[in-house]
């Protein structure tokens, strides 16, 4: 009668056994299905659409407004070189600064408006994409910082930008 209750206790103490690693093993697999991943902060400004979209606005009024200043100094030096009154020099001064100041201002807005509104964008279909894969956490890294390396499949820069392109085209069901 001993070897019976030896028998049946083995059994039991093999299935917990079993229980235990397929426990273990379903909570491993789990756990490393929720993902820590990485994007490339600077790829993924760089070339998001929207971020392309304002820039190209931008990069059209400052060009524009570099070119008039380059005209105005052009005309200063002739005007300088062919003795004009100092009150049509005070006027191109003049213009000069005025334009001089809106080129300063459209490249602070440049960095500043464009740059929020274009990582507001990101960061909501950031936030989306990461829902939806059940991510953790999304680092950003930028090539100079907090995160140097990452092993192979963890960087997801170019999935993610292609997922936020779609979804500032306009796509709903990515």
């Amino acid at each position: 009668m001993l070897s019976f209750n030896i028998s049946k206790y083995s059994i039991l103490f093999l299935i917990n056994i079993i229980f235990l690693f397929g426990l273990f093993t379903y909570v491993y697999v789990l756990h490393n299905n929720e993902h820590y991943v990485v994007v490339d902060n600077v790829k993924l400004f760089n070339s998001f659409g929207l971020s392309k979209d304002l820039g190209g606005v931008y990069v059209g009024k400052i060009n524009s407004t570099k070119n008039k200043l380059d005209s105005l100094s052009q005309l200063f030096d002739k005007e300088l070189k062919t003795k004009a009154s100092k009150e049509v020099l005070s006027n191109i001064r003049k213009q000069y600064n005025t334009t001089n100041n809106k080129l300063i201002k459209l490249q602070s807005d440049f960095k500043g408006k464009v740059s929020q509104q274009v990582w507001d964008r990101l960061n909501l279909y950031i936030r989306e994409y990461g829902k939806k894969h059940k991510y953790k956490i999304i680092f950003g890294m930028q090539g100079s910082g907090n995160i140097m390396f990452t092993k192979s499949g963890v960087e997801k820069t170019d999935e993610i930008l292609d997922y936020c392109n779609k979804r500032y085209e306009g796509e709903k069901s990515i």
